[in-house]
């Protein structure tokens, strides 16, 4: 028996019935907002078909307008999300291509009266040895980034960046007044171990967190002495941090100078 598709303009014959959609199922908004870009009449029928797309754009002009292309899947549109961790790894290609990072690095001792040494606790983090250092943090600033982004908003994302480079970039400069840091390793390590807290339900550790920090975090303690020019206190500091900070944003869910050492 045929099977037709009743639109405004009559009925539409129907060569193969493809899908049915149970609209009495509960769907999330997300999920409704994606059928309706998608370009099929879902809002007309229950039943979604098979059809010529000129004869479908013909009988629904008021879904289908005219030059569209579509009545199947639409195509995908890049999406620029994550804007916050997504400007922070722009700015950390320019500062590592171009001649600054003796600028940008944080060097101690404290000099809370020092305007340079004040920005520098913001810019640290952007500079690096080479591409192949900013490749290795970036790598994984972009894949935890937008997921914590996504979940707690931009501003609480740019305030765990500000929050990371401010406090561990102090605390290398009371462990190593002498030496100068750049790098957004420690920013790398705090943001993988708040990541890992955020997978458990508040006031429960994850297993998940406590092999992430034993894999990572383990690590680093056994290179700490290690003269490589890398510093593993910044690593670990960042660790720490991201559990500290996982504690927090969990609950409220349920955020000339001397060679630079590479964090």
């Amino acid at each position: 028996m045929p099977i037709h598709l009743v639109v405004p303009g009559g009925r539409l014959p129907v060569a193969e019935v493809r899908v049915f959609v149970d609209f009495a199922a509960a769907r999330s908004r997300a999920e409704l907002a994606r059928m309706n870009s998608s370009c099929l009449c879902f809002r007309q029928a229950i039943l979604i078909f098979h059809l010529e797309p000129d004869a479908v754009a013909a009988s629904c002009p008021h879904i289908f307008p005219t030059g569209s292309n579509c009545p199947g899947i639409a195509l995908p549109r890049i999406e620029f999300n994550a804007p916050v961790t997504v400007c922070y790894a722009l700015a950390a290609l320019a500062a590592t291509i171009l001649p600054v990072q003796g600028r940008l690095a944080i060097h101690g001792p404290i000099r809370l009266l020092d305007g340079d040494f004040l920005l520098s606790l913001l810019t640290w983090t952007l500079a690096h040895g080479g591409m192949t250092h900013l490749l290795s943090n970036f790598v994984v600033i972009l894949l935890a980034g937008p997921l914590l982004e996504d979940r707690f908003g931009s501003l609480r994302m740019l305030g765990v960046l500000i929050t990371a480079s401010v406090l561990v970039g102090l605390a290398h400069c009371i462990l190593d007044p002498g030496g100068g840091l750049i790098g957004a390793s420690g920013t790398v390590f705090c943001l993988i171990m708040l990541t890992a807290m955020l997978a458990g339900r508040s006031g429960k550790i994850p297993l998940t967190m406590l092999l992430v920090a034993a894999l990572y975090l383990g690590r680093e303690l056994m290179g700490l002495f290690a003269d490589d020019g890398i510093s593993q206190s910044a690593h670990i500091l960042g660790g720490l941090l991201g559990i500290m900070l996982g504690l927090v944003m969990r609950g409220g869910s349920s955020a000339l100078h001397p060679a630079s050492r590479r964090s």
